[in-house]
């Protein structure tokens, strides 16, 4: 099926605290569920915006968001002071869950959390309103279980812990968009926690330092946990370490190597690029469909 080349619609919206958040609404023709996407951190929504497309042209209507200090929800200009750590990524991960059931009262509800956009769920009791989710990519982010090899875990780890938290120092932000990697820009308070998270095993002991308690065992609904064997971050051992906490929740493992599907690489972001979609894109439809629409 052709790409719906029909933008949604822009909305401010108003996280709990009264930060406002670039979101944007994907709405479908005769919608059956409602799907919210959580980016991975420092890239922005507008990255999700063709899968968003593709899920809203099979019946879910669909939301992107930008964390605060990201993309839309990014202040006229980032400074070191600037609150945008976990808490307040969580705090926008709740408002939008609660936005998005707030929009489409009486449809299921999924989840698709892209990285760390898999974490913050964890972080909040809303999500007891999830009917499914979807996880690609989503670890612990703990650097013993950096690989495959010696040379990706080193990369992950002078990226992460060395580079962008002396740029960021420099900056007052990590400078993304400057760099050209990929990245969106990083409020400085996010790149420093991440820094600080690796000294932890579990990252939920890391948050509990945070004074942010986890709420991942209130999880219960289906659970999907995508990831490709050539993602240096989600390893065999970072899944075991991540969703073996998810004690309440029925996890479903999909680990897919690229050459299965006739392709080089997929890695930790190329699920949701245009250039796959034919490939990668039906797995996620399929499986919300099968959670979200026919079992309701």
């Amino acid at each position: 099926m052709a790409i719906d080349k029909t933008s949604g619609q822009p909305l401010r919206v108003r996280s709990l605290d009264g930060y406002p958040l670039g979101v944007t609404v994907f709405d479908a023709p005769q919608p059956r569920a409602v799907v919210l996407i959580n980016t991975a951190v420092g890239i922005s929504q507008r990255y999700y915006r063709p899968f968003a497309q593709y899920m809203a042209q099979h019946h879910f209507t669909t939301i992107t968001y930008d964390y605060r200090g990201v993309g839309k929800s990014a202040p006229p200009r980032l400074t070191v002071d600037f609150a945008g750590g976990f808490r307040q990524l969580v705090t926008d991960t709740e408002c939008l869950i609660q936005y998005a059931q707030s929009q489409c009262p009486g449809l299921p509800l999924g989840l698709v959390g892209h990285s760390i956009g898999g974490i913050l769920p964890l972080l909040t009791p809303e999500n007891r309103k999830l009917d499914a989710f979807f996880t690609v990519g989503t670890q612990m982010a703990y650097p013993p279980d950096f690989g495959p090899g010696w040379w990706d875990s080193a990369k992950l780890r002078f990226q992460w812990f060395m580079l962008m938290p002396l740029l960021t120092r420099c900056y007052g932000y990590f400078p993304g968009k400057r760099l050209r990697l990929g990245f969106a820009d990083i409020p400085a308070q996010f790149v420093h926690e991440i820094a600080m998270r690796r000294h932890y095993e579990n990252i939920f002991d890391f948050l509990a330092q945070l004074n942010l308690p986890s709420h991942h065992l209130n999880l219960t609904c289906p659970t999907l946990a995508f990831s490709a064997t050539d993602d240096p971050l989600c390893t065999p051992r970072a899944m075991t370490r991540m969703y073996s906490q998810l004690a309440n929740a029925p996890v479903q493992y999909q680990r897919l190597n690229p050459a299965d599907i006739g392709v080089d690489s997929i890695g930790h972001t190329r699920f949701f690029g245009r250039e796959l979609s034919t490939l990668l894109w039906p797995l996620a439809a399929n499986w919300f469909t099968q959670k979200l629409v026919a079992s309701a």
